[in-house]
């Protein structure tokens, strides 16, 4: 299988979870063995491998020996390296973009074509069925959002092109699983679920994917990565019940979150001296105006430190709903377990006290609670 060579970062190669060779066992390896034959460059051209990600990581040049070169290393982590065929100095120099692992590998190279074939190793096949089956589709994704950049268009919710990328996210997820499971060792399945976190963040379907995947790949760099990533979303994730919390509004009154159960609730937080989120204001205002009699409140946590700046800049700002404070500023307890660390920040909860959506602002939190709760 062959694969050309581009000038951007969109071909990754994956390289060697097990290959042949009558001196190398298909054993895991604690250096990356790299074999390769090359057309149309002269002897002793250089092949230098340099890491994409860990600055100052390299090891010495290979030669081109009749046609061949090799490489040995030991690589810190399975990662993006460029493979480049001549000087680095070079800037046409030829160079692919490759992932490694330390592993063994065989290739070939034809300067003359720009191509790479890949000969063993079981994650580069894997590598080019990803590319091959999810390509297009990440290409769709990416089609749509330009769409709707070029179009100004603010109807995420409810516009042709929100569907068109509702249905293109489903028909990703519906490959992901059968993927993972025919290639459940490789570091490839750990990266293609790293990938995808973002575009999905659902914690109970991610820990069904991770469920597929063999020792190798939990063990991989992207594996512990997306772990971390779960970590808040564990908590904070869509689906999950939001944390209770129980703080005292201005007349010192405790207020607890879970007394809002059985409506929509927009938690909200804020501080009187926060720029934008005293311009974000008369979104939430305007909000609030229009649902709260469709089940829908708001509670605002503010992270002030002085009380009568707080109070005043709630009645300035016309903000009629229920607010708490421990005037603790950034220490705010209820902003630590939220794990805020910029505001304007919300979480908005169904009236079973699941996140169903976060950081609506301005009319993307009209269009949401529209949809949500009705227009009319």
């Amino acid at each position: 299988m062959k694969l050309k060579h581009r000038h951007f970062a969109v071909i990754l190669v994956f390289l060697g979870l097990f290959g042949n060779s009558e001196n190398l066992t298909a054993q895991a390896l604690s250096k990356l063995h790299l074999a390769g034959t090359i057309k149309g460059v002269a002897e002793g051209t250089e092949v230098h491998l340099v890491s994409s990600t860990l600055q100052g990581w390299s090891i010495p040049p290979a030669k081109v020996v009749k046609a061949t070169f090799n490489l040995e290393a030991e690589l810190p982590q399975p990662d993006l390296f460029v493979l480049t065929i001549g000087s680095l100095q070079d800037e046409k120099a030829l160079r692919f973009q490759v992932f490694l692992d330390n592993e063994i590998v065989e290739l070939a190279i034809d300067a003359t074509a720009n191509s790479i074939q890949l000969i063993s190793g079981a994650s580069p096949v894997a590598f080019t069925e990803l590319m091959q089956s999810f390509g297009p589709q990440f290409d769709n994704l990416s089609s749509i959002s330009r769409q709707r950049q070029v179009s100004g268009g603010s109807g995420f919710y409810s516009d042709s092109l929100a569907k068109a990328w509702d249905k293109q996210l489903a028909e990703i997820a519906q490959g992901i699983g059968p993927f993972v499971q025919k290639h459940p060792n490789t570091a490839v399945s750990a990266f293609l679920l790293s990938t995808v976190w973002p575009l999905y963040n659902n914690v109970q379907q991610m820990d069904g994917w991770l469920g597929l995947m063999g020792p190798v790949a939990k063990e991989s760099i992207f594996a512990k990565s997306l772990d971390e990533q779960m970590g808040s979303e564990r908590t904070l994730g869509y689906g999950q019940v939001a944390p209770d919390f129980i703080q005292a509004d201005p007349d010192g009154k405790q207020v607890s979150l879970k007394d809002f159960r059985g409506k929509y609730v927009l938690v909200d937080f804020w501080a009187s001296w926060c720029g934008p989120c005293r311009q974000e204001n008369p979104n939430v205002v305007q909000a609030f105006q229009k649902y709260k009699n469709k089940n829908f409140t708001v509670i605002g946590v503010s992270l002030d430190r002085d009380k009568p700046r707080w109070l005043q800049a709630i009645s300035d700002d016309q903000l009629t709903w229920p607010h708490v404070s421990d005037l603790k500023f950034w220490q705010n307890e209820v902003a630590k377990l939220y794990k805020v660390s910029s505001i304007p920040q919300n979480y908005l909860l169904d009236p079973e006290g699941r996140i169903i959506g976060k950081n609506l602002r301005g009319a993307a939190l009209e269009e949401f609670l529209a949809k949500t709760l009705g227009s009319n």
